[in-house]
């Protein structure tokens, strides 16, 4: 598991969410300490559609980022784990 935001580059499974008009991932956000960090890694699986980076998400191929709200029952029923947690 990464330990930092940086460690994501490493050789990292991402399933990453796509933008609709340009087809390039969105970069993954993270603020540490009051500093503001975007990183932009290779992708294992790209998807345009937040029910589909989702379910590729608990399919279970790589790590992702996407909003609280859309996770949280899945992470009280233990379906995933958070790591990089701000």
């Amino acid at each position: 598991m990464p330990a930092y935001p940086d460690e994501l580059r490493n050789g990292h499974r991402l399933v990453s969410y796509l933008s609709p008009q340009t087809s390039k991932p969105f970069p993954l956000r993270f603020e540490r300490q009051g500093e503001k960090i975007e990183i932009t890694c290779a992708h294992r699986i790209g998807v345009n559609e937040s029910n589909a980076h989702l379910a590729a998400g608990l399919a279970g191929p790589g790590i992702m980022q996407t909003f609280d709200y859309s996770l949280s029952s899945i992470l009280r029923q233990g379906e995933m784990v958070e790591i990089l947690h701000e």
